[in-house]
């Protein structure tokens, strides 16, 4: 899946976030195994604990720190920074692929199934919960460094993020899951 096809430098095999995007829409444009396999190289290089980075550690162009404000800043935010918002389209991702591409015979084996991606996700979601309690209560910060420990920058709250970290915990609300209760405590 290409970031770019016929710009101006040609096809552009770049590994960006944006390629989640496509992964992340209602009605699939891609089969589920070309599915799985962007979702798995998005999560091997991009995934952390804050979000999506947007260029792979990998890539010779990768800057994996937020500089303060200057000249190189604007490319930092798209050369290895993380981006928080990312993880909501990245679960989105997740629980399309997975949640039907596995069938079983009996439902109690479904259940458990579903039970599982949204154990996956909200734990993908843990990091977060820290960033609600700090600087601005009930916000997160919008951007983080590319490298660990993933430091956020100083005052990004966003409102993006946040509104993002909603939807998200909305959608994992309607799985259904035998305890969701216990789930989502």
């Amino acid at each position: 899946l290409y970031d770019v096809v016929d710009g101006p430098d040609g096809d552009d095999r770049t590994l960006r976030p944006n390629q989640l995007l496509a992964l992340s829409l209602r009605y699939p444009v891609f089969d589920t195994d070309d599915q799985k396999s962007v979702l798995d190289m998005v999560t091997r290089h991009l995934l952390t604990p804050y979000g999506l980075r947007t260029l792979s550690p990998e890539d010779g162009a990768y800057r994996g720190r937020l500089l303060p404000q200057g000249e190189q800043y604007p490319q930092a935010l798209h050369q290895g920074s993380v981006w928080g918002w990312l993880i909501g389209p990245y679960i989105e991702a997740m629980q399309a692929i997975y949640r039907d591409s596995t069938t079983f015979d009996h439902k109690q084996e479904d259940c458990l199934h579903h039970e599982y991606l949204c154990h996956r996700s909200l734990h993908l979601l843990a990091s977060f919960r820290d960033q609600l309690d700090h600087d601005i209560l009930g916000m997160s910060a919008g951007l983080f460094d590319g490298d660990a420990p993933h430091r956020a920058e100083p005052g990004s709250a966003s409102a993006l993020v946040t509104a993002e970290l909603l939807r998200t915990y909305e959608m994992l609300a309607q799985v259904p899951i035998s305890h969701s209760e216990q789930v989502l405590a």
